[in-house]
């Protein structure tokens, strides 16, 4: 449930913000947000991640990526398709730029991904994101959006970036509405799909 609030976050005043579970609370602001923890869960996430810093400092998770180390750190707080997106997140960050080093500014990415490898914790948690994989396996996953451009689309339209799970096949096609969900059927990207 969102709650308007006025609580000063890293990216300024928040808007609203909806907890996800006790002591983790999501704030949204006009330019960005991201999650913030209570002193209780910050403890369970150094413990865990001791090497980790966030982007924004201290107990603030920004929402492009420092949000996947509270996903796993407390996965029975988040459902299965945020886990996998957690997942992929981590392992994708733990090569990119210089050590890990890139967007955040430290070098806790490779031992968040060692972590979540090498640990029976983080193996359950991998068991877990393979089981979800399997269940979507055939749909379609949203990433990139935006408009189509030029003036022959009405105005409701995006182009949205698709890609099947367990194929990793891309398409770009034009949905006539906005994209509410992350994943869809191929029926469903049927019926979405903008026909002239």
């Amino acid at each position: 449930m969102k709650i308007k609030t006025r609580k000063s976050t890293p990216w300024g005043v928040s808007d609203y913000a909806r907890e996800i579970a006790d002591g983790i609370v999501c704030h949204g602001t006009p330019s960005h947000g991201g999650i913030h923890l209570s002193p209780a869960r910050q403890r369970v996430v150094r413990q865990l991640f001791p090497r980790f810093e966030t982007f924004a400092g201290g107990a603030w998770y920004e929402e492009d990526c420092d949000w996947a180390v509270v996903v796993v750190a407390f996965p029975d707080d988040h459902d299965p398709k945020s886990l996998r997106g957690a997942v992929r997140m981590i392992l994708g960050m733990k090569g990119q730029g210089n050590n890990g080093e890139w967007l955040t500014g430290t070098s806790g990415w490779p031992h968040v991904a060692e972590w979540l490898t090498g640990t029976s914790q983080g193996r359950e948690i991998l068991d877990r994101v393979a089981r979800t994989e399997e269940e979507l396996r055939g749909q379609w996953e949203v990433g990139s959006m935006g408009s189509p451009g030029g003036n022959e689309y009405p105005e409701n339209c995006w182009s949205v970036g698709l890609t099947q799970v367990g194929t990793d096949e891309r398409k770009q096609v034009i949905f006539s509405e906005y994209p509410g969900e992350i994943f869809y059927t191929n029926e469903e990207v049927t019926r979405l799909t903008y026909r002239k």
